[in-house]
């Protein structure tokens, strides 16, 4: 894989951050109310041998589906922001280590950051990329094309 391209990844992961927390906590209101709906139902009756489910079982497999559904794409996301939180952690410097989160996850401008630490920009961005090239490995993007490789369903197909 070429490094821009290791960089993009990692930098899209990083953009995308907002949004992974917002699907988390999406995913954990849903969570709670699939919870609310199980309680008190009776698991289903499954020693009928040639039986299908009755409507009330069916329904409560229906429902641990969606739960099963909902806590692998939550997993996804932390997955994810695991990965990232580990990226950034293998940046020697912290003050680096800042700059990319600063740049990347909360997306302020690279000017911005320059002009507060009085720094040239192009200097910032050398700097950024050499230590981005360093720490996105081999090992790294082989992780991250393992999380990838067990992306479950989208939100669109979880309900």
């Amino acid at each position: 894989m070429i490094r821009d391209d290791r960089v993009k990844i990692f930098r899209d992961v990083c953009h995308s951050y907002p949004y992974y927390q917002a699907e988390i906590k999406r995913i954990d209101d849903r969570l709670t109310i699939l919870q609310n709906k199980m309680e008190g139902v009776y698991s289903p009756v499954t020693d009928r041998i040639g039986s299908t489910p009755t409507p009330h079982e069916q329904d409560y497999i229906t429902i641990i589906q969606q739960k099963e559904q909902l806590e692998n794409l939550k997993q996804h996301y932390l997955d994810l922001i695991q990965w990232m939180m580990d990226v950034i952690d293998a940046i020697p410097s912290p003050a680096y280590r800042a700059l990319v989160w600063s740049t990347y996850v909360q997306r302020r401008s690279l000017q911005s950051v320059s002009d507060q630490y009085l720094v040239r920009k192009d200097s910032m961005y050398k700097i950024r990329k050499k230590h981005l090239d360093y720490v996105l490995n081999d090992e790294r993007m082989e992780k991250y094309d393992e999380i990838m490789s067990r992306k479950p369903a989208g939100p669109e197909t979880v309900q």
